[in-house]
């Protein structure tokens, strides 16, 4: 992968979306430290890569802003606002082993995700354009028709 792909932002903006902002974060479990100070943000329309040895702390951060764990300390806001029930709907991630049906391909996953994730007023055509526009922006063509019995 060059540089250029790598710094490459990607944007997905049919649909709006929100701002997840969180400010010194932190998990504790007992006496035990699991996430200590961590800030980022979650722009809308971009994709957002949590990265770092096994053990670091990311599925516990990614718990904590889906509100699957408790925070000992720290700020989590959707679009400026503290998160309260109706908003943790819109913060959530699925677990990797989740994500894949290992007898569809990567095509049909992706369709099944958007026709059970996007709205249901979204019309289908829109649903397969955005399906379309992840692909393209994911440069996915090559692997569709893969799954992973493949």
């Amino acid at each position: 992968m060059t540089s250029n792909h790598i710094n490459q932002k990607m944007e997905f903006n049919t649909i709006p979306g929100v701002e997840l902002l969180f400010k010194d974060v932190n998990v504790h479990a007992g006496s035990k430290h699991l996430v200590k100070d961590v800030s980022g943000m979650a722009s809308p329309g971009q994709l957002l890569a949590i990265m770092g040895p096994s053990g670091a702390g990311k599925t516990t951060l990614l718990n904590a802003l889906a509100g699957r764990c408790g925070v000992t300390s720290g700020e989590i806001t959707l679009n400026g606002m503290s998160i309260n029930k109706n908003m943790k709907r819109k913060v959530c991630y699925v677990l990797q082993q989740d994500i894949f049906f290992p007898n569809l391909t990567l095509k049909e996953t992706l369709v099944f995700t958007a026709m059970i994730r996007l709205p249901d007023s979204m019309p289908k055509k829109q649903k397969m354009d955005k399906v379309n526009e992840i692909i393209d922006g994911l440069d996915l063509h090559k692997c569709l028709g893969t799954n992973l019995t493949t």
